[in-house]
């Protein structure tokens, strides 16, 4: 199960998905058609304010939620909240009754309660709820910047990119999980995440990111 198929982490995660025998079928939940095709997909058009939905769609072994915005687009706090926190919590509850034995979510570099960076601190209480809800079944994906081609244009972020990419070798030791790392990486590292042991680790840094996927 896919939430955030349209997003820069969800789309090459749905891609990687598709070409993994492990994985019989996907479930795509989204607002819109996420342009994907193929045997193994199955699109759900929900705006996940229907619980209910949710509550009959959701079988699986494993829930991959990609779902974020930013106060941009959000244009409120209140709506950013809905995507960031309240979504993933809808999710998490009803995974933790329809027997998903994991959820892997994307948060963010930095995120903590103890913060006062409202974006940080609402990924921090995020986390914070999801564990609560799942105890031991969700892993949180800490990426950096993240590289890659989005559908949508953001100027600033293009150059913060290009920023990024010649100084990623300047953070080395405990600073280099502040590197950009590539969308792809990210998605890989979260089937790695869902298919393998990692003994009572629930906590994933950008650059252990960046190891999962060379191991």
């Amino acid at each position: 199960m896919v939430f955030g198929s349209t997003g820069l982490v969800g789309n090459e995660l749905v891609k990687i998905l598709n070409s993994d025998d492990r994985y019989v079928e996907i479930k795509i939940f989204g607002r819109r058609a996420s342009g994907f095709a193929g045997e193994k997909i199955k699109e759900i058009i929900t705006d996940l304010n229907d619980k209910a939905v949710l509550e009959v769609e959701m079988t699986g072994g494993h829930v991959y939620c990609c779902l974020g915005t930013t106060i941009k687009k959000a244009r409120t706090k209140e709506a950013f909240r809905k995507v960031d926190l309240e979504f993933p919590k809808r999710i998490a509850e009803v995974a933790a009754t329809s027997g998903v034995s994991k959820m892997i979510v994307i948060s963010s570099i930095g995120a903590s309660t103890r913060t006062s960076n409202f974006y940080l601190k609402t990924k921090g209480e995020m986390e914070e709820a999801l564990t609560g809800i799942l105890k031991d079944k969700v892993y949180f994906l800490r990426p950096s910047f993240l590289l890659g081609n989005r559908s949508e244009s953001r100027p600033g972020e293009q150059a913060g990119k290009i920023l990024m990419k010649f100084a990623g070798p300047l953070f080395r030791g405990k600073m280099k999980k502040y590197r950009a790392i590539e969308a792809h990486t990210v998605a890989k590292a979260m089937v790695e995440i869902a298919k393998k042991d990692f003994a009572g680790k629930h906590v994933f840094e950008s650059d252990e990111l960046v190891e999962i996927v060379k191991s």
